[in-house]
């Protein structure tokens, strides 16, 4: 799973940012686009618990994931009311896509540094 949370958002990053400097030139590159970018999200769905059950213990995994979980909603909630305001302010999603290709760069580099700093380190355990 570690590698899938590093390489998954930068591959969606990537999606992201070919639609804003290439899209509405082609259905099948709009196709492309949704495709990649639907894989990443339903494969990070499922990394991501894979990932917390690896560096936590059985009895924290549901505290631990669950405000991984409340983060997500967050997100899921909020990034609308952003891309709206984007949109309102220059006419085009543009800036809306770019914003998420920063964050899912950021989110890649992010993991990228916590397995660093992670392997080698115990399980969070009830003990500790």
């Amino acid at each position: 799973p570690a590698v899938v949370m590093t390489y998954t958002p930068l591959m969606c990053s990537v999606m992201l940012l070919i639609d804003v400097f290439f899209g509405g030139q082609s259905v099948a590159l709009a196709f492309l686009v949704l495709a990649v970018s639907g894989w990443s999200y339903g494969v990070f769905a499922i990394a991501v618990p894979n990932f917390v059950s690896g560096i936590t213990s059985p009895a924290f995994f549901s505290r631990v994931y669950g405000k991984i979980f409340l983060a997500w909603g967050v997100a899921g909630l909020s990034a609308p009311f952003v891309a709206g305001f984007l949109y309102d302010r220059s006419g085009t999603y543009a800036g809306a896509l770019l914003l998420a290709a920063v964050v899912s760069v950021v989110t890649g580099i992010a993991s990228l540094v916590a397995n660093a700093q992670t392997k080698g380190l115990a399980v969070v355990s009830a003990e500790t």
